[in-house]
């Protein structure tokens, strides 16, 4: 009785006729009905199957998704059938690994734990596919789970346990109070401002505030907010009747037009005089990486401001 041998998707392999075997169909030996030495034959199939035809020489002919163990490269191959590319495909080996793979064959894949990066080995070296900067994706903070995204090898931002988002590069600053102690008087008049250095510094987020000078750096390109403010007075021992107060916002030693402006009535009541004006500065500004933003007062000479009620404050915002 002839035997019909069919593939798994029901085509016809071949046929086999009784007492004879066939070696052209497949790389295994296909036995005929009372073939003799039929259970030697059976016998060496199965091992070559057990052992994917291990050899350095691919089986032949080769049927679609078959496996071949090339001895001489120590690798995994399955057959890739198609009409227009029938090869050998190699299967990469994957290593899961906290240290780099003393022995790897091309096209192996390992996943580095220390720095939980996926590489690929190109027969000289471990290429990176991703991420490109390590520690990325899940880590281990402290006993909770931050997520910390990375671009070029720098913390953009990370997300904590609670959902709290904190970013390197989004700073934040607050100051109040002069450093000086004392109120600001004017010497040089309008024309020579001073810039604002505060006393108490109630966050410095990044530090990209010169706390000894007042000079704020932006660390990135965006929308910064400025705000300031002052207490403007007037002088008691001037003989003018009015005394001009500035208080304004300056981009890299220029006005950036965020200002406010006051006339003090400078009446003289005693030894004290009656003019005192709060000044508010706010506003958003366009800066550009390596920008520097100031906070600058003015006045007229005898012009004072409070030391104690004035603050100032900067937030990257978009």
């Amino acid at each position: 009785m002839t035997f019909y041998i069919n593939l798994t998707d029901g085509a016809n392999l071949t046929a086999i006729s009784d007492g004879t075997i066939n070696n052209t169909a497949s790389s295994i030996t296909l036995i005929g009905k009372n073939f003799p030495t039929y259970g030697q034959l059976l016998n060496t199939n199965l091992v070559h199957m057990l052992e994917n035809f291990s050899n350095t020489t691919s089986p032949t002919p080769a049927l679609e998704g078959q496996l071949w163990y090339d001895s001489g490269n120590n690798v995994l191959n399955y057959y890739r059938g198609g009409s227009n590319s029938n090869y050998w495909q190699t299967l990469p080996n994957i290593i899961y690994n906290s240290t780099t793979p003393t022995v790897a064959q091309q096209n192996d894949l390992w996943y580095d734990t220390t720095n939980q990066q996926l590489k690929f080995y190109d027969q000289l070296n471990w290429i990176t596919i991703g991420p490109q900067t390590t520690n990325d994706g899940l880590n281990r903070v402290s006993g909770t789970n931050s997520f910390i995204v990375q671009i070029g090898g720098n913390n953009v931002f990370t997300v904590d346990a609670y959902g709290r988002v904190n970013s390197a590069y989004n700073p934040v600053f607050s100051g109040t109070g002069l450093a000086s102690g004392s109120n600001y008087n004017s010497t040089g008049g309008l024309s020579a401002p001073s810039t604002f250095v505060p006393a108490t510094i109630i966050c410095n987020i990044g530090s990209y505030m010169n706390t000894a000078t007042g000079v704020f750096t932006c660390p990135v390109a965006g929308i910064y907010h400025v705000t300031g403010g002052v207490v403007a007075l007037g002088d008691p021992n001037s003989t003018a009747l009015t005394i001009t107060h500035v208080l304004s916002w300056q981009q890299n030693q220029s006005d950036s037009g965020i200002s406010a402006k006051s006339v003090n009535a400078n009446t003289v009541s005693g030894t004290s005089d009656n003019t005192i004006i709060p000044l508010h500065a706010e506003g958003y500004l366009n800066c550009k990486a390596g920008d520097i933003l100031q906070l600058v007062f003015a006045a007229d000479a005898g012009g004072q401001i409070s030391y104690q009620n004035c603050s100032m404050g900067i937030r990257l915002v978009g």
